[in-house]
């Protein structure tokens, strides 16, 4: 799911995924991540910074007794990072990236 939000100084981004197991009847793990992407003020190139604001959840749902099913929250997990323009791309900062890629994937 994706949304976003203006204001007169800020723009935002925000995506959310959601992901899980079930063994469909009660027992299973779900996660949610959602990004928030703000856009800074112009920088002395002319362009922003973005900051990302990540937030994870979760919850585990058991068994309990013969029929009643226990959905437990996991404590919940925030993380906020810049992406800083880097001549031609946003480039994430190394402790973020996948394979050593920028944001365009290259």
């Amino acid at each position: 799911m994706m949304s976003y939000t203006t204001s007169w100084d800020t723009i935002s981004l925000v995506v959310s995924e959601n992901h899980g197991e079930w063994d469909c009847f009660c027992a299973g793990d779900f996660g949610e991540t959602k990004r928030t992407l703000a856009v800074g003020k112009p920088g002395t190139d002319g362009f922003a910074s973005l900051r990302v604001t990540e937030v994870s959840t979760g919850s585990r749902s058991v068994l309990k007794g013969d029929e009643e099913c226990e959905d437990i929250p996991s404590d919940s997990k925030t993380t906020v990072f810049s992406l800083a323009y880097a001549g031609s791309r946003y480039e994430a900062p190394k402790a973020r990236r996948g394979l050593d890629h920028g944001m365009d994937g290259g």
